[in-house]
């Protein structure tokens, strides 16, 4: 059996000159230019900490989202939203509240005692050129009052590239003591599917 032994090595002391160091300093805040340079340079790299090693909770990934299952079919649109004689696959995969959601790049933060509900939904095109859908004339949330309702946030008109599948999702405001909800998903013009949940806050 082989053994290797490692032999510690002593440390050796390290000293930096105190008068170079001082030196440094005078050169940098010496020159007016040199300080503005050194300042840029300190809040880029704060920046960049920030933007890469931070944390945000308006970010984060919602922590409880209901599973949902239910598919429909939907008319596959070019894009400039002429229908085609192709249809879509629909699947509703899940569901949950947010106090903000992020559209089109900028958080958006709902107030005055409301949530974002958002529904959670995958698009399948099945075809070999790109295809494209409005979500948000797939779903209606069904308010206390019976009234239907448009979602709020939304994607608008999806690409769905060929034989892929897209996530997408769409947001309805809502308050915050709601937690039973009846949203109706289908085909504009065609059937329609009524689900029902409930999602604590």
């Amino acid at each position: 059996m082989n053994v290797t032994t490692f032999t510690p090595v002593g440390r050796k002391r390290i000293s930096f000159p105190i008068a170079s160091v001082t030196n440094v300093f005078k050169k940098i805040f010496s020159n007016p230019k040199r300080i503005v340079f050194v300042i840029v340079a300190l809040l880029a790299a704060f920046g960049l900490y920030t933007i890469f090693f931070g944390s945000s909770n308006i970010n984060s990934a919602p922590t409880k989202i209901l599973a949902l299952k239910q598919t429909f079919s939907v008319v596959a649109l070019t894009k400039d939203g002429k229908t085609t004689n192709g249809n879509f696959k629909v699947d509703v995969t899940g569901a949950y509240r947010a106090d903000s959601i992020l559209i089109q790049g900028s958080n958006v933060i709902a107030r005055n005692g409301k949530d974002f509900l958002v529904i959670n939904m995958e698009l399948s095109n099945p075809y070999n050129l790109p295809l494209y859908n409005y979500p948000v004339d797939s779903f209606r949330l069904i308010g206390v009052d019976g009234k239907k309702y448009a979602p709020t946030a939304h994607q608008g008109n999806v690409e769905v590239r060929p034989q892929a599948t897209k996530t997408s999702n769409v947001g309805f405001i809502v308050p915050k003591e709601i937690k039973k909800f009846k949203v109706e998903v289908g085909q504009l013009t065609g059937d329609k599917v009524l689900l029902e949940f409930s999602l604590p806050n």
